[in-house]
């Protein structure tokens, strides 16, 4: 922010700016959230702890365990996290050679990184093999399946006219089958 003296602490928030002033004499800041004249008194602590809380918000593995999603799904954006943090470990270890340091510590962060991702590409295949994928294509040809087989077996067993009313019945109460059984997957 232009006009602020070098002290000032600005944090950004999900919706609004918190700024923080120097401490003053009794241990506390002048903050204020979007107007100065709403300002109160926010030690460094608090307002550290504030972007902290908001950053955790929006953090994408806080908000897939916050959010109940699908183990399977929340093992998939786990990976990618860890995916990228080896990336940036490995980036690191790079110009850290070119500089002529030494770069045993980062790759053992990559090591522990990548033996992580294997153990979480491990867990995905055994849950997905436990997993009932309802959109899969190998889920919508057995329902193909089970249709043709209701289908011949009203066929064999009902008058035309009733085998009509039974598919339109049964029809209509499978519009939304997939989110029923979801339901009842869960």
């Amino acid at each position: 922010m232009s006009g602020e003296s070098e002290d000032t602490q600005v944090v950004e928030s999900n919706s609004v700016e918190v700024v923080a002033e120097e401490p003053l004499t009794d241990g506390t800041a002048l903050a204020s959230r979007g107007n100065r004249s709403a300002a109160k008194r926010m030690t460094k602590e608090e307002v550290r702890e504030a972007a902290i809380t908001d950053f955790v918000k929006s953090d994408p593995v806080s908000q897939s365990i916050t959010s109940g999603e699908q183990p399977l799904i929340r093992l998939r954006r786990i990976q990618h996290e860890i995916t990228r943090e080896a990336s940036v470990i490995e980036f690191e270890r790079i110009e850290t050679g070119r500089a002529g340091k030494p770069m045993s510590m980062l790759a053992m962060r990559r090591i522990e990184a990548l033996s992580r991702l294997a153990t979480i590409e491990l867990k995905i295949r055994e849950l997905d093999q436990q997993a009932v994928s309802l959109s899969s294509e190998k889920m919508q040809k057995l329902f193909d399946f089970w249709s043709l087989k209701v289908l011949e077996a009203g066929r064999a067993t009902m008058p035309e006219e009733m085998l009509k009313l039974f598919l339109n019945k049964w029809g209509s109460s499978m519009e939304h089958w997939e989110e029923e059984a979801q339901n009842v997957l869960r």
